[in-house]
């Protein structure tokens, strides 16, 4: 048996959230080879899309630290910014909005 845990640090160092342990079991008498795991932070809604700056994910398994992640939340989206590709008429989007989107532009 074995635990796993994610601590999310702000860019001030504080520790915005932790998963605390997660035990991973395996049936008995059985051995797990590898396990795929994966955790998300949401951010869109919440204070942390407040906290522009960079930030830190430690992933640890059995209470030691096993990967350090570095991410960074650039900026508010109160606007798009500009375009600085010419668009390629190979790739198309569709785009189905509604009227109006949380801090966002209205799409046309």
């Amino acid at each position: 048996m074995h635990t796993l845990k994610w601590d999310w640090f702000d860019p001030d160092g504080n520790l915005y959230y932790s998963t605390g342990d997660y035990t991973i079991k395996s049936a008995e008498g059985k051995y797990l080879k590898e396990v795929t795991s994966w955790h998300k932070l949401s951010i869109r809604g919440e204070e942390a899309e407040k906290l522009i700056g960079d930030w830190t994910l430690n992933i640890f398994l059995d209470k030691e630290v096993v990967a350090l992640r570095k991410f960074r939340i650039d900026m508010e989206v109160d606007e798009l910014p500009e375009m600085t590709h010419r668009p390629n008429p190979k790739y198309w989007g569709l785009v189905i909005s509604l009227e109006n989107y949380h801090r966002l532009p209205p799409v046309n």
